[in-house]
């Protein structure tokens, strides 16, 4: 097999560039050095040989991992600091790995600000690689250097002393070479290999600039061909194809270098000596780092990746066409690295096959090209990923693997191009969407040389910037045709933000964030250049200097346990941890939560509920490790397999230790292991289901109901268990203290393919009183579980299985996963029952590093539910400039082990109610967002806040969302809800998804602080909102408040009505959805007097966590509605909208009656 590797990150670097300013210091100290003891050859050339064999890459090193060197704001492990003549830091860390022909390095995080530089240089500086600046800081944080000759390198960063803080870096890996391409051992390419360099290349100098060798880090240092592959717009993105089976990860994807222009500068004779002699990589003309993956798919062994930049100039890179045709061949090149070394080019001058890959038992017969023989060279162990080019120089396919090699007439095999165009239907499963952007259908697509770039600079006003203050970005370019266009990515997220003409562009950002900003300029003739610099925003940063400690009883019965109807208070610090001062307004925000683990969570029909420790609260990791107290148990096979690999123990008598348990409405007393990692509650288990499923019927052993705590083909080391009288990880469910039972398995590895890897263990913990199941897993597990299944089943009745997770990356360590019997779920917690007497907070001006004393008191209903959970803690602070996001949180439980106290003497000290003023609040400085707030009194309970919060997505377009809650204490503890409508229903249908939660608290009638955080970017924040037409009076009508068409439910407007220049009107805002359902908003700003047709615009927005640019011109005619009112809460509406690209959607309604849902309210406010 042939391996290939790609996701490039573009870090251009030189093998002989400048010198980094330490030549002139004396060396680091020994004590600083990092060092590795020799490799045991002889055991990596007999791994490597039966490597070769299985057809995997060619690895190069080995690879050690790393935790412990890191450079941060407050952290500094490893390596020796010093300072330059010139006031700069300079910190340098000796690498020294026993025997190693070469050296290279990875991060697992890094970030560098203006002005850094880092470098990497074996100790002679023969070879230096760098500088690497802030222009080449990956998104993705990870990092792969270049590597360098010998045993002993050099590490070296140089900062200035003003930036030291902003420097983010940890080493992830050091990769210890031990097989160079040019030492005397190294294993020779063939000497029938042909040279690119040769006169049989000279009608494909293209293609030969568009291949390169690439390595990459996965358990090891390992290397592929690929190749640049163009486009249909031909806009030379760097999009690089290579083989499925070379690479099919993103994070090893970030870690690949490409080497560009690795070949020979002469035509060496083919069959000679020399031929055979391979080159240095060290000749390479250009390197590049990292890449994401696009596209992956195994049928067709097909990888494509981007890569993170532009190819350097100095690899002169040729895009390839490609062919995606249902043909064959009638003759083929192929231009790859045979075992690694430099770039060779072999020709098929006869017909090709369409045919399976016929190395592997025979399967879908038309996945495949088949190069029957070589005419002119080969391809070797390690050419994989290698393009092949048809006579019309295009590419139908890349090298998976084959038989050939000099001296034989054997056949290669490459995955189809006609194949991986649709791959397997998805965009991460085929080239088509990728190859094909702008849907052109073509079929062939020619190459594409590069272009007379512009250059290109990109630079700031400011650095550090400043949360708040606006920061102006300047593209310089020149060059190229003139005639400049500039598309901006000001929050480095990697979408655009927005396309101008001029050269400028200002931005504000509200919170402490580091990223890399960029700018692609394209000249009149479409030749692009990107630049990109980076961007460090620095505020205010309040937090708990120390966690939330034990609370003091302020009323109660004087025990030390949180009980019904006590008054308590939390004493803490805020420690200002930012650069900058909060302004006087500052506030902090203090938040309630009830811990409810099951409200939400997934269910089975039966009614079990399952969670797992990352969502905190009652399901908590606590190994209970039992490989020490009792035997392993003696296992037997149940085939032909060994014991250990597919087996059982014997039958577990529950019953003797009162261990028996309820499990789906039957009672369990005996059980059997499985060294596949499951447990069966008959006898008649086998043990010998190695196969997982993701469905309710085990394709073997089916015999009863299986606890899956982690169904896979697994081979154990040992399997135990254990009965404890009293559990040492107490139960969730009360009672706490209850028996349980422990099933053990140690030392287990999960077979890929014929090979088991891993070492690691679990278990699962039952509760016999309470009938809980958790599994907790100890340490790594090869994949993280993405081929296991984690759940419950009883494969006898439909709907009585509920899986955790199956075949998905999702079992980390130190992890637990909790089964909940429904009639013993965990107690909830009603938020209503926990009282914030002074949930927000006077900061004031705090001073970086500053702290301040805060209390704050809460107190317990005397109608809380004893063993209801809750948590209380730091939510967030905000002033005017910016605000963040806080996760501190104090939690306990009311009552110990079931049983309470209830006090009904304490009396509550709570806010004076806030009467908050309806309509829409906004940050004046992020104008663009909004919250759209209304209080809705509710007879005999607590008011209800619903509020539409307008703001926009990562790409600009305007989306929205919906919170609504309670109202307690001023306070709002609510979801965040997104609506999307099925556009497929025969009717209006909407369906409803939470997707985060937020906090909002009425700070007056005319401010709220709203604090958010979303899910699935894990980002949150503060900000203060003040209404947006304080100090203006409400207008006549006054028609303030939420409108809806109660025949469809889901879609509606927020007016608000205000007098501006003695004129009555109205802020009308629209939240509909667009021809696929995505919620989108536009907005209507008229005289309230006007009964016409009312002109509707759209926008381009900020989403939450980007940075404000001013979005007024980026305004686009939506349409227009007409409404009419026939009484103070009722009234018609017609809509006639057309969302501008690059949304699409049309919005029609004809005189549908429309009614207010929020109250009424009076003419004047």
């Amino acid at each position: 097999m042939r391996f290939s590797l790609v996701a490039l990150m573009c870090v251009a670097g030189s093998a002989f560039a400048a010198q980094p300013p330490s030549v002139a210091l004396d060396a680091p100290s020994a004590a600083s050095t990092l060092q590795y003891d020799a490799l045991d050859l002889a055991k990596l050339q007999a791994e490597d040989t039966r490597a070769a064999l299985a057809g995997q890459p060619r690895r190069y090193a080995v690879t050690h991992r790393i935790k412990s060197i890191e450079v941060s704001a407050d952290t500094s492990s490893g390596g020796e600091w010093t300072t330059l003549v010139d006031g700069r830091l300079i910190w340098r860390l000796p690498i020294r790995a026993d025997g190693a022909v070469s050296i290279d390095v990875g991060f697992s995080r890094l970030r560098l600000p203006q002005g850094a530089e880092l470098w990497l240089s074996d100790t002679q500086r023969s070879v230096v690689r760098g500088p690497y600046t802030d222009a080449d800081n990956p998104r993705s944080g990870i990092l792969a250097l270049p590597m360098v000759p010998g045993s002993e390198a050099v590490l070296e960063l140089i900062v200035p002393a003003d930036k030291r803080e902003l420097v983010d870096l940890q080493l992830g890996f050091v990769n210890h070479g031990y097989r160079s391409s040019s030492a005397a051992d190294a294993v020779k390419s063939g000497t029938c290999n042909v040279d690119t360099g040769c006169a049989q290349g000279d009608a494909w100098r293209q293609q030969i600039r568009s291949a390169a060798h690439f390595t990459f880090t996965a358990d090891a240092g390992l290397s592929c061909t690929g190749q640049l592959v163009n486009r249909s717009n031909g806009d030379r993105a760097p999009l690089f194809l290579t083989a499925n089976h070379c690479l099919k990860d993103a994070p090893i994807a970030a870690t690949v270098v490409v080497y560009w222009k690795y070949e020979s500068p002469t035509c060496r004779e083919v069959n000679s000596g020399a031929n055979g002699n391979p080159l240095p990589l060290t000749i390479a003309a250009a390197t590049q780092s990292g890449a994401a993956l696009l596209a992956t798919y195994a049928p067709s062994d097909m990888t494509l990746l981007r890569l993170s930049q532009a190819p350097p100039a100095l690899a002169d890179a040729y895009w390839s066409g490609w062919d995606r045709r249902n043909l064959a061949p009638t003759s083929a090149v192929t231009i790859h690295h045979p075992q690694g070394h430099e770039k060779r080019i072999s020709f098929e001058n006869d017909a090709l096959a369409i045919s399976d890959y016929e190395p592997t038992p025979a399967g879908d017969a038309t996945t495949h090209l088949k190069v029957f023989d070589w005419d002119v060279g080969t391809t070797e162990s390690r050419s994989s990923g290698a393009a092949l080019w048809n006579a019309d120089k295009r590419i139908v396919g890349t090298l998976h693997g084959g038989f050939a090699a000099c001296g034989n007439n054997d056949a290669d095999y490459y995955g189809r191009l006609f194949t991986s165009w649709t791959g397997g239907g998805t965009d991460t499963t085929r080239l088509s969407n990728h190859l094909d952007p702008i849907a052109s259908g073509a079929e062939t697509v020619n190459g594409t040389g590069t272009c007379n770039a512009p250059t290109l600079t990109l630079t700031t006003n400011a650095d550090p910037v400043i949360a708040g203050s606006d920061v102006l970005f300047t593209a310089t370019a020149s060059g190229g045709a003139g005639g400049y266009s500039y598309s901006w990515d000001i929050d480095g997220d990697g979408v655009i933000d927005k396309k101008s003409s001029t050269n400028t562009l200002s931005a504000r950002f509200n919170r402490e964030v580091q990223f890399n900003a960029s700018v692609i300029v394209a000249d009149s003739l479409g030749c692009e250049s990107t630049a990109q610099r980076a961007v460090s925003v620095v505020g205010h940063r309040v937090r708990l200097q120390a966690a939330l400690g034990q609370p003091t009883q302020v009323c109660g019965d004087n025990d030390a346990t949180i009980e019904p109807g006590e008054r308590w208070r939390l004493d803490t610090q805020l420690v200002n941890a930012g650069q900058r001062a909060t302004s006087a307004e500052a506030l902090s925000l203090f938040a309630k939560s009830g811990v409810d683990s099951v409200a939400g969570a997934l269910r089975d029909q039966y009614g079990y509920a399952v969670t797992d420790s990352t969502q905190g609260g009652q399901c908590d990791y606590q190994y209970i490790d039992i490989t020490n107290q009792v035997p392993a148990l003696q296992l037997t096979a149940s085939g032909s397999f060994p014991a250990n690999d597919d087996g059982r123990t014997g039958v577990i008598d529950l019953a003797a230790v009162n261990g028996a348990f309820n499990f789906y409405g039957q009672t369990v007393s005996q059980v059997v292991m499985s060294t596949n990692g499951y447990i069966g509650t008959s006898a008649a288990t086998t043990g010998g289901d190695f196969t997982n499923l993701c469905g309710a019927t085990p394709s073997a052993d089916n015999n009863g109901g299986r606890l899956q705590v982690m169904h896979d083909d697994l081979v154990a080391g040992s399997l135990r268990w254990a009965s404890f009288a009293q559990c040492p990880r107490p139960s969730t469910v009360a009672p706490f203290a209850q028996r349980c039972l422990v099933f053990q398995w140690n030392n287990a590895g999960v077979y890929a393919g014929s090979t088991a890897t891993g070492d690691f263990d679990f278990q699962a913990v039952v509760y016999p009183q309470t009938w809980q199941i958790i599994y907790q897993y100890r340490n790594s597990i090869p994949g993280n579980g993405e081929t296991a299944t984690v759940g419950i089943l009883n494969p006898a009745v439909a709907g009585q299985q509920l899986t955790s997770s199956c075949n998905q990356p999702q079992v980390t360590p130190l992890r637990a996963v909790c089964f909940y019997h429904p009639q013993h779920l965990p107690a909830s917690a009603d938020i209503t029952k926990l009282r914030m007497e002074n949930p927000l907070v006077d900061v004031g001006s705090l001073q970086p590093a500053a702290t301040k004393a805060v209390s704050t008191f809460f107190a317990v209903d005397p109608a809380a539910t004893c063993g209801s959970r809750y948590r209380i803690g730091l939510a967030g602070t905000a002033d005017d400039n910016s605000g963040n996001f806080s996760t501190s949180t104090f939690e306990f439980l009311v009552g110990d082990d079931g049983n309470c106290n209830v006090s009904n003497s304490c009396a509550v000290s709570l806010p004076p109610v806030v009467n908050l003023r309806p309509g829409v609040f906004f940050n004046p400085r992020r104008a663009g967002n909004g919250l759209v707030s209304h209080v809705v009194p509710v007879p005999g309970q607590l008011p209800i806040f619903f509020a539409a919060w307008y703001t926009g997505n990562a790409d600009r377009t305007p989306t929205w969302y919906i919170v609504q809650g309670q109202v307690q204490d001023n306070q709002v503890v609510a979801p965040i809800l997104r609506v999307t409508r099925d556009v497929a229903a025969g009717t209006f249908s909407v369906d409803r998804q939470t997707v985060g939660s937020a906090r909002v608290h009425f700070v007056s009638a005319e401010k709220i602080l709203f604090n958010y955080f979303i899910d699935a970017t894990s980002e949150g924040g503060s900000e203060i909102l003040s209404h947006g037409f304080q100090g203006l009076a409400s207008g006549t009508p006054n028609r303030t408040g939420t409108w809806f068409y109660g025949q469809e439910d889901g879609w509606g407007q927020t007016y608000d009505s205000y007098v501006a220049n003695t004129v009555a009107r109205e802020f009308i805002t629209t939240y509909l959805y667009d021809s696929t359902g995505q919620p989108r908003w536009v907005l209507t700003d008229a005289a309230a007097a006007d009964t016409g047709d009312l002109p509707t615009n759209a926008y381009q927005v900020h989403c939450p966590s980007c940075g404000w640019i001013d979005f007024f011109d980026s305004v686009k005619p939506a349409g227009s509605m007409r409404r009419s009112f026939v009484a103070p809460n009722s009234g018609t509406l017609s809509t006639t909208f057309t969302l501008p690209l690059p949304m699409l959607g049309t919005w029609n309604r004809n005189q549908v009656p429309i009614s207010i849902l929020t109250p009424v309210l009076p003419e004047q406010q």
